[in-house]
């Protein structure tokens, strides 16, 4: 029988609970693997992440129904007093920066205007700047308050932190842009102050002054806040796994019926070491590397049955070299940003291009030459691959950061996905990046309620600016296509099209689902230059299927019901072929070229059968 430690937490101090979970963990490295830590019930609060390494391969922790990792602690005594207008304040006797404050274990509201209106899209109620900048002519001192906004073109969300008062900008602000979209840090008309005193006006809202140390909060109506038990929350990761290298990695460690929860919030100023949002090669994404559980340097690891709730920005984040590592059974809810996240590193990829960002001015913005046509994949192991994600359930993700989705992928091959459940996003629900390196499996799903604060996308979204897509030079418009397939360099000739997406990605037995009167949404979304996919035997409800540019993509047996497929700006010599589909919709196609284009692009459309959509299902 495999070693076991069991640990019974200190019930009035959790975070003494969470030290002897950090001394199971060193004792464990003095035995012979493989082992267990079993966690009685209890919650766990961590100040700093539990660290995990090459040491601890072999290592189970695991816990019985209810046990709670938290980021979330109890502040030394605080002494409320009456302030004004039913708010009150307290000292804040601890000097370490916090971004969250839960009362009785429910989060609450940093005061904003609009105030909050649970379910309100976007951003659960949102003012125009023209509306802000009425109201900032009264603060008094916003510097450090947030600013989020909806990107000018809907493509998710911009963020700032406030530095001052500006009376010439267009919202009254001056603002220095946190760089959460990759796609320019502009916003349009709808956006949302925050953490500002002047707008602590609504029950369950609050503030912290940091030059004076002081706390202000507005309790519900007969709540005495001295009789409350109030927590905050700083650190964004409560748990780390992490290997010396890809040669050297923790392997076989396993995380079972753990709830992880209550982590500080990415988007937030007062941290000096306050997340930094990296781009993702060309999609539209620059995000956080962290999570409040995250992996890197692994093989055969597991995370399965637990549940992520109240997270502050990323749930689960594997990053770099991960193999063959399972996340299954778990249950996403209420994510900041994205539930699952499987990011390689960008020096595993060849020539890696990215959007100009006024951030990362050092970045080489659309490549457009191949340097060597001939080295196909990969460059280094720093990626994910062979990973299963199955069977979790995900309902609500993107709360505060709208560059989100359920599961997204960037630089990372052969990861399966099958049977899980996701739902509720602002955007997509399942999100592919860039080629870079395909051959992903995504099946048997269920996926709804996507888009539901942004546009131009779908359940499921995909980019594939890689190599090729700049080249000769850059376009979104599918030219170029002979060059691309025909590429001369140093004599030779050379198809690029596949030089990143190596492997093809197949997308089958999914269902799709999109309510009429939700926002547009393009269904299967294979945007700017997805290539190599098979699509197949999806039931796709409320939406259709739609190829942009791109090459060699298969589309077959799938049912539309009141969705088309839309076939935009074909590459010529794509070679995409349409076959054996049902579509019920008036109009089955939805083509965006002429009709020289679309011959030239060498493209199948035949055997598919299409049926008038009965006015009754409209």
């Amino acid at each position: 029988m495999d070693p076991i430690f069991k640990i019974t937490p200190i019930l009035s101090d959790p975070t003494a609970s969470a030290a002897l979970v950090k001394d199971a963990v060193e004792k464990s490295r003095t035995i012979q693997k493989p082992c267990s830590i079993q966690l009685e019930k209890g919650v766990y609060a961590f100040d700093e992440p539990l660290q995990l390494d090459e040491r601890d391969s072999g290592l189970t922790l695991c816990g019985e129904e209810g046990v709670v990792f938290t980021a979330a602690y109890a502040p030394s005594a605080l002494l409320w007093t009456p302030w004004r207008d039913g708010i009150w304040k307290a000292e804040m006797k601890d000097k370490k920066p916090f971004s969250r404050l839960f009362a009785n274990g429910k989060a609450q509201t940093l005061c904003r205007y609009p105030n909050k209106q649970s379910g309100k899209i976007p951003l659960e109620g949102a003012a125009t700047p023209a509306e802000i900048k009425a109201r900032a002519a009264r603060y008094g001192d916003p510097e450090n308050g947030i600013v989020r906004a909806i990107h000018p073109a809907c493509w998710g969300g911009n963020s700032y932190v406030v530095t001052g008062k500006d009376p010439s900008s267009t919202c009254g602000l001056s603002l220095s842009w946190f760089g959460d979209n990759n796609r320019g840090n502009t916003y349009g008309n709808a956006m949302v102050a925050e953490n500002i005193l002047e707008e602590l006006d609504a029950p369950g809202e609050w503030y912290f002054d940091r030059k004076t140390q002081t706390l202000y909060w507005y309790p519900d109506q007969g709540q005495d806040p001295n009789k409350v038990h109030i927590t905050i929350s700083r650190n964004r990761t409560l748990l780390q796994i992490q290997g010396a290298s890809p040669a050297a990695p923790a392997s076989d460690i396993a995380l079972d019926q753990i709830t992880f929860c209550e982590t500080g919030l990415c988007l937030f100023p007062y941290d000096k070491n306050r997340a930094v949002y990296h781009p993702l090669l060309r999609g539209d994404w620059a995000i956080a590397f962290e999570g409040a559980v995250r992996i890197e340097n692994t093989r055969s690891c597991r995370v399965s049955n637990c549940k992520f709730c109240e997270i502050g920005g990323n749930a689960l984040f594997l990053y770099g070299y991960n193999e063959q590592t399972a996340v299954s059974g778990n249950t996403f809810t209420n994510i900041a940003a994205t539930a699952i996240q499987v990011i390689g590193s960008q020096k595993a990829v060849r020539q890696p291009s990215y959007w100009e960002h006024a951030l990362y001015p050092a970045l080489c913005v659309h490549e457009t030459a191949v340097d060597a046509p001939n080295e196909i994949g990969p460059c280094a192991e720093d990626y994910p691959r062979e990973l299963e994600i199955s069977e979790n359930h995900i309902n609500g993700v993107g709360r505060i950061e709208k560059q989100s989705a359920g599961i997204n992928l960037s630089v990372a091959a052969r990861i399966h996905i099958h049977r899980n459940t996701i739902h509720n996003s602002p955007r997509s629900l399942i999100n592919v990046n860039d080629g870079t390196f395909g051959g992903h499996d995504i099946a048997y799903n269920d996926l709804f309620d996507s888009q539901r604060e942004t546009e131009d996308h779908g359940p499921f979204n995909a980019w594939g600016r890689d190599r090729f897509w700049s080249v000769p030079r850059y376009n979104a418009s599918g030219l170029y296509g002979k060059t691309i397939r025909h590429y001369k360099k140093g004599g030779a000739q050379y198809d690029i099209s596949k030089i990143d997406a190596c492997f093809t990605t197949r997308i089958h037995h999914n269902r799709f689902h999109h309510s009429a009167d939700a926002p547009h949404s393009w269904g299967i979304d294979l945007d700017d230059g997805s290539t190599n996919y098979e699509i197949d035997h999806n039931l796709v409800l409320g939406i259709g299927i739609k190829l942009r540019e791109g090459f060699d993509r298969n589309v077959h047996h799938n049912l539309l019901v009141g969705g088309q497929l839309q076939i935009h700006v074909p590459y010529a010599e794509c070679r995409d072929r349409v076959t054996h589909n049902l579509v019920l919709h008036d109009e089955p196609f939805g083509f965006v070229c002429s009709k020289k284009r679309l011959k030239a692009a060498h493209s199948e459309f035949k055997n598919n059968y299409f049926i008038r959509e009965p006015a009754s299902l409209r």
